[in-house]
């Protein structure tokens, strides 16, 4: 079994990449292009990222933005958010945090869903430009 805790396994270097989208600053250009070349070089495809993004990040840290008037702005704590991220990889099939994850899946997408759409459509463009070479 892989382990995602690592912070080189892709799974964690998306899950420190999406935790940028649940800091309470404001997501730049600058910062977005950033994200995009970056999950760019990862082995998942946007609709992967939207899953593992809903469905693994957004639970851990859906309280930063939402129910925190003056959130964490600076980062969070890398050992503390994989291991977070990780415990919702391994239950996100039980059927408690299905119905936990519908319930939350309007909120977490209003808060999210423009920038992590702009974000990817970056990365889709960037992995378009490639030489086909380069992709394989």
């Amino acid at each position: 079994m892989t382990n995602h805790r690592n912070t080189q396994s892709p799974r964690s270097r998306l899950w420190l990449l999406l935790s940028e989208l649940w800091l309470d600053t404001e997501i730049t250009t600058i910062t977005r292009q950033r994200l995009a070349r970056e999950m760019a070089k990862l082995p998942y495809s946007s609709m992967d990222i939207r899953e593992i993004h809903e469905e693994e990040v957004a639970p851990v840290l859906f309280h930063n933005l939402y129910f925190n008037p003056a959130g964490e702005w600076a980062g969070f704590d890398e050992e503390w958010l994989l291991q977070e991220c990780h415990r919702c990889f391994l239950k996100k099939s039980s059927p408690w945090a299905r119905i936990k994850l519908w319930l939350k899946r309007n909120a977490v997408r209003m808060l999210t869903e423009d920038i992590l759409t702009d974000v990817l459509n970056q990365m889709e463009s960037i992995r378009n430009s490639k030489p086909q070479a380069q992709q394989e």
